[in-house]
This record gives structure tokens, sequence and C-alpha cells, in this order.
């Protein structure tokens, strides 16, 4: 009763946890693809209008509005991403290519600690309850790996089994393992020398879904200037491909 208790604290943070990501991201998400929409109207209708003026002057178009003719290619748009996400999934999908993007969502800047931190999160709370529910630490640790979201630790702690089956530490595993915080791993030593491994990854756990959530907060709070400063570069783009074109135009006639 109590290690269902457990669970379900557990699994409730992590719904509400979502649930308020995603009502944090609408915003930002409806200022995004309003932003996609008026890029592919003035890529597609307004930019043409004006190649073919400035191409009727029959004067050489600067380089960089050369490129946004390029781009203006709606269909060209169309197939180059969808080739690159092809290309990615495709990669994603093998071994190497899921262990890669895993990693690499690690080091990302800012949404790296976030998924490192949920990692941890994970890790501590699943290992918690399965503990508290009475399996041995071989099992819990291998069951804790298969839920942890990034591939790449959760394969570290995978491996982290037959270590354990050879005798060594918990700490120790995570130690050699390497791929969680260093304040996960040695509280989880502490708490194996003190016999209180169970309530110790309880309050470990408490303190990475708090640090979690801030990252979180932290990761919306950046978003949205971020997104402003891109939609920025874009504009100016656009305008400094047509304006440089203009004042060549106007240069000779």
């Amino acid at each position: 009763s109590k290690a269902f208790e457990t669970m379900y604290q557990h699994y409730d943070k992590q719904v509400k946890m979502r649930a308020k990501v995603r009502n944090a991201l609408i915003y930002p998400v409806f200022v995004l693809a309003l932003a996609v929409v008026v890029v592919i109207v003035l890529m597609v209708k307004v930019v043409p209008t004006f190649m073919d003026i400035f191409a009727s002057y029959d004067a050489e178009l600067p380089l960089i509005t050369q490129s946004l003719i390029l781009i203006s290619n709606f269909f060209l748009i169309i197939v180059v991403f969808a080739a690159i996400a092809l290309i990615f999934k495709l990669y994603a999908n093998t071994e190497k290519g899921r262990m890669n993007v895993a990693k690499l969502a690690l080091k990302i800047p800012v949404l790296g600690n976030v998924s490192l931190l949920s990692a941890a999160s994970e890790f501590a709370a699943n290992l918690t309850t399965l503990i508290g529910a009475g399996l041995q630490l071989t099992r819990a640790v291998s069951i804790t790996a298969r839920v942890i979201n990034n591939y790449y630790i959760s394969q570290c702690v995978g491996k982290m089994t037959s270590r354990l089956e050879e005798g060594h530490t918990l700490g120790e595993c995570m130690r050699e393992a390497d791929c969680l915080p260093d304040i996960l791993v040695d509280m989880t030593a502490v708490g194996e020398e003190t016999g209180e491994l169970e309530s110790t990854l309880h309050t470990v756990s408490g303190y990475y879904e708090s640090e979690l959530d801030m990252a979180v907060q932290d990761v919306l709070k950046k978003l949205e200037p971020t997104l402003l400063i891109g939609m920025a570069v874009i504009a100016g783009y656009i305008v400094l491909a047509v304006y440089i074109a203009m004042f060549q135009m106007y240069s000779v006639m």
C-alpha cells in the first residue's frame, strides 16, 4: 500500500509537471506558428513579386538577395526540411544514432541540464519506490534503467546491474558509470553506508524534483525572448536582402 502510494505521488508529480510545461508553451508556440505563417507568405507571395521587378531592370542582384530568391521557393523549403527530418529520424532509429542523440540532448545549453535533472529525478524516485516495495537492489536498478527517458543514461544505469551482481556497491557502480550528477552519486553512497538508502534516495528525489521544476521554469522564461530574437534575425535578413537589391537597382537606373 505504501509502495503504491509512493508510486502514485511520483507519477502524479510527473503528470502535473508535463501539464505545467504544456500550458506555459502555448503562447510561445502560438507566436512561433504565427511567425512561420508570416515568413511563408512573405517568401511565397511578396518576395517573388519584388524579385520580378528587380529582374526586369537586368541588374545583377547581390548575393544575399540571390540567396533569398533561392529560399523563397516554398517547395524547395519543404523538400529540404523533409529530407533533413527523414535523415535525422532514420539515424535516430539506429542504435548508434539513438545513443548519440541522447548524448547530444545532455550537451545542449540549458536544455541539457533539464535532461540531466530529469534523469536524476527519475532514477531516485523510481529506485526509492521499487526498494520500498521490497525488490532486490539489482532488480530495482534494472527496472529503473528502463523508465529513464534519456537513452544514454538508461543504458549506463542498465549496465550497473552486472557490477552489482559481482558484489560492488551501488555508489561504486554509479561512480564508474559517470552519467549521473555527483550529488546523487555521493548521497546514494552515504545512504548505503548508513543503511538508509531508501530514505536517502527519497530525500534526494525531492531535491531533484525541485531543481527540475526550477530548471523548466528557467527554460520557459528564456524561450520567449529567444523566439523573438530568431524572428528579428529572419525579418532583418529579408528586409536587408530586399533593400540592398533596391539600392543596387536605383544605381543602374
